[in-house]
């Protein structure tokens, strides 16, 4: 177990995804990761690899650099 919260990389996916109104299903079927998986990164039960990430944020349109820099909660946010 790590000392490292990520729990703001599952809440962004999460608000990009409802900003687009996707479901899980349909980005799971988009993005060829399990629904289970997306479920897990976006409820912080798992840590995600950047090979699970880049095929999701290629699905939601968003640039990866945008899942740990431009979300309040990451370590690297600037006001």
């Amino acid at each position: 177990m790590n000392d490292y919260d990520f729990s703001y990389i599952g809440k962004r996916i999460r608000y990009e995804r409802q900003e687009k109104n996707i479901s899980r299903e349909e980005l799971a079927i988009r993005s060829l990761v399990s629904v289970e998986t997306i479920r897990k990164i976006e409820k912080n039960l798992c840590d995600p690899n950047i090979s699970t990430l880049i095929p999701i944020c290629n699905e939601l349109s968003i640039d990866i650099s945008r899942i740990f820099f431009d979300y309040p909660n990451s370590p690297s946010y600037k006001l």
